[in-house]
This record gives structure tokens, C-alpha cells and sequence, in this order.
């Protein structure tokens, strides 16, 4: 019945994410007929499922305009100040590799970010791989580094709230808002208003019905609520998470403008493989035994710290692959030791005055 109803109409049929290999020409091929109009359009968000399509076009988001142009609409005029912008904005909108909703959000991140660094952090936050379960790397990325710019730090209690708490359906802002005065969260009713404004400027969340109402997308709520993720970049922090924060943790952000200046002695994190301690200007020691339990560590980030030297547990990293160590200014070469780290790809000594390298580094 319905290969011969179709047979007789024009129609325009979307399949979303198959799985497994599909021939679009064998889709339906009862159903064609060239006296109408009949198309089959197949999206996906996953990387390499067009390669197991047979079709007759192929269109990838990423060599599209379109990311280029809701990028620009969602920045604002900051993109066309200057060529070293526009060349910034280029390289974050290639990193977001078509994903529209990351394309927004960088958009929406970046503003009123009038310092070139923060754009090429951007980039960097952007282009960085996941040992973790997660389907959405790029989105991944895009959420941490919009976390690390929310000016409250209250926003990321607030917004994680929402992941955990708030109906798929939406919820009324001063509900919300209420809400969160009645968990402490935050202290007045303006406050909470200010932190619905960041966050929908954010597009953390979405108003609908005149903005009286607010809800969270699912892709943006699956990584809130993910336990493998520790955001706390930005969020001037006086003391560094205890202990049991790390142990489930496959990647930490403390980086940016925190103000602890000491690390857990030697926190448990099995699973850990990326950790951004960057731009932390009070940080200026490392515990011994800092990396003693941390034996999956991949990428290091220490840049642009007051850190005086490396402790000997780092070099037991025997997985390590990425170190920054941008900004040393209080090094004048590395210890021999870092020609330990076997599986060392990236060593960046940008900014520092290291003019020779052990023998061992890079054989």
C-alpha cells in the first residue's frame, strides 16, 4: 500500500543518523517515478558515516558558508576589526569542523574577547582529541571553554543546575530563579536574573514564549552531566578541588585567573588524560607526588604559571604526549629527566628562555 501511494506523489523523506551501510538508490526503489518530484535527504553529525552512503551528493557543513556566516552573524562586528581577528575567527571556525551548535556557541563566547589570545586558546581548547565516551568532541570542547569565560562564578553552578534539574520541556525563569535561591546558589532574585541573561547571551540555554521561559538543549545537557568532565577554569578559585573531585575525571580544566597556589599532594585519578592548569599566576608549586597516581595522563598543560620547577613524579608519565610549558620565565633549561617521557610529541617552550634541550628529548 504505501509503495504504491508514494509511487504516485512528490515527496521529501529525512533519515537522521542511520546506522550501518545504506545504498540511497535502493531505499524505496518501488517508490520512484519520473513523473514527481522525489528526494531522500540523509544527515548525520557523525564523521565518516557519509562514506558508507551511496548517494548522488555528498555536502559537508564543514567546507560549507554557512558555518562562516552564522559564525559572524552570532560575533558580532569584533570579527571584521582587524585582518588578525578575522584570521583568528577563520581558524576557530575550521576547528569547529561544521558543527553549527559549537559554531554558535565559540560565536557567542568571543564577542567581547578584544585579546587575540583568548582566540588562539580557542582554537587550542578546540582542536584537542577525547580518550573519553563521548560522541561530541567538538561540542565538548566548545562547553569547557564557554565555561572558563562565564564572568559569575556562580553562572557554572547555576548552569549545571539547570543540566541536572530542569525539565526537557523548559521551566519557567523565575521559577528557575527561585530555585536556585532556595539551594544557595545564589543570594537575590537579580542576581539570578543577571545570571539568565549571561547564560542565554551564552546560549547555555534558550528563551522562548516572549523569554518568560527557558530550557536546555540535550547535547549541551550530556555534557554538563557527565561525570568524566571537571570544569572549573575561570572561576578564581582560592583552593584547588579536593582529592576525590579527580578520581572519576578523564579530563580537568583549572586554568585562567584561578588564585590557589598549591595542587593535592597526590590525588588518585586512574583515568585521567588531560589536565589544564595554564594561566593560574599564584600557582608556584607541584607536590612531589603529584603525578605519582596519574599514570593515563596524555596532555599537560602548565604554561604561564609561577611553577619554579617540575617535580620528579612527572617524569613516571610514561603515556604523556603533550607538555606546555609557554610563559616559563623562571627557567633557564629543562632537567634531564624530560628525556624520559618516551612518548613526548609536543614540547612548547614558546615565551620561555630555554636555548638548548637534553640530549634524550625527541629520540
Amino acid at each position: 500500500m504505501l509503495n504504491e501511494f508514494l509511487k504516485t506523489k512528490s515527496f521529501l523523506i529525512f533519515l537522521h543518523d542511520p546506522h550501518g551501510r545504506i545504498n540511497l538508490y535502493e531505499v524505496g526503489s518501488k517508490w520512484w517515478s519520473s513523473n514527481n518530484i522525489q528526494k531522500i535527504v540523509c544527515t548525520t553529525n557523525s564523521q565518516g558515516v557519509h562514506v558508507s552512503i551511496t548517494a548522488d551528493l555528498h555536502i559537508r557543513l564543514e567546507d560549507h558558508l554557512l558555518s562562516w556566516e552564522l559564525f559572524c552573524f552570532n560575533v558580532g562586528e569584533i570579527v571584521h576589526s582587524s585582518s588578525g581577528f578575522q584570521h583568528k575567527a577563520i581558524d576557530v571556525v575550521q576547528k569547529c569542523s561544521g558543527h553549527l551548535l559549537a559554531v554558535v556557541l565559540m560565536a557567542r563566547a568571543l564577542k567581547k574577547a578584544f585579546d587575540v589570545s583568548i582566540w588562539e586558546h580557542a582554537s587550542y581548547i578546540l582542536s584537542l582529541p577525547h580518550r573519553a565516551q563521548i560522541k561530541d568532541r567538538v561540542l565538548c570542547n566548545a562547553v569547557a571553554f564557554i565555561l572558563g569565560r562565564l564572568v559569575s562564578g556562580l553562572a557554572d553552578e547555576c548552569v549545571k543546575y539547570c543540566a541536572f534539574y530542569m525539565e526537557r520541556k523548559g521551566m519557567n525563569k523565575v521559577d528557575l530563579v527561585m530555585n536556585w535561591m532556595r539551594h544557595a546558589l545564589i543570594n537575590t532574585f537579580d542576581e539570578g536574573e543577571k545570571i539568565v541573561e549571561d547564560l542565554v547571551s551564552a546560549f547555555l540555554l534558550e528563551s522562548f514564549q516572549n523569554g518568560n521561559f527557558v530550557l536546555m538543549r540535550d547535547e549541551i545537557r550530556e555534557v554538563l552531566v557527565n561525570p568524566q568532565f571537571l570544569f572549573k577554569g575561570g572561576k578564581g578559585l582560592t583552593k584547588a578541588p579536593k582529592d576525590e573531585a579527580w578520581e572519576e575525571a578523564f579530563e580537568i580544566h583549572l586554568m585562567w585567573n584561578n588564585k590557589f597556589s598549591m595542587l593535592p599532594k597526590s590525588p588518585k585519578c586512574p583515568q585521567l588524560c588531560t589536565l589544564f592548569l595554564q594561566n593560574n599566576p599564584f600557582l608556584r608549586v607541584i607536590p612531589l607526588s603529584f603525578f605519582q597516581h596519574i599514570p593515563m595522563l596524555q596532555v599537560l598543560d602548565l604554561s604561564h604559571t609561577k611553577i619554579r620547577s617540575l617535580p620528579h613524579s612527572l617524569y613516571q608519565l610514561a603515556q604523556l604526549q603533550k607538555l606546555f610549558l609557554r610563559g616559563y620565565k623562571l627557567f633557564m633549561e629543562l632537567p634531564l629527566e624530560v628525556g624520559k617521557l618516551h612518548n613526548l610529541k609536543v614540547l612548547d617552550l614558546e615565551g620561555t628562555e630555554i636555548i638548548s634541550l637534553p640530549v634524550d628529548v625527541g629520540s
